[in-house]
């Protein structure tokens, strides 16, 4: 998002500010190992926004997607989009056990649907 500054005339480049965040460059390898559907994990607390019983997490183009928003990597496991963060827990061989989506009002945890 853009911060807009208002001065004489807000709509000047030069009164402007704000940065974009790229977030990291991930391999197709690492990428490759999340889309899936993930199912609301049995005896987890729900909230309110995230109570799907399902997340869909698909890779297009070399950009993950929860549902339809984008997932902007900030490290190998940990993701960021619109408003909320999403991580995804690996065992010792690489492979997903859980889908942590994270928002103010707190954690909901999903599981890989195998």
């Amino acid at each position: 998002m853009l911060e807009n500054v208002c001065n004489e005339n807000n709509r000047d480049r030069v009164h402007m500010v704000g940065t974009s965040k790229t977030g990291a460059q991930l391999s197709p390898a690492v990428l490759a190992r999340y889309p899936g559907r993930y199912e609301f994990r049995e005896g987890a607390r729900a909230v309110p926004n995230f109570m799907g019983v399902t997340q869909n997490v698909t890779l297009i183009n070399g950009q993950l997607y929860l549902n339809a928003l984008p997932l902007i990597p900030q490290s190998e496991t940990k993701f960021e989009s619109t408003g909320a963060a999403a991580e995804f827990l690996l065992d010792a061989n690489g492979t997903v056990t859980r889908l942590v989506l994270s928002q103010t009002e707190g954690d909901t945890i999903y599981d890989p649907k195998r």
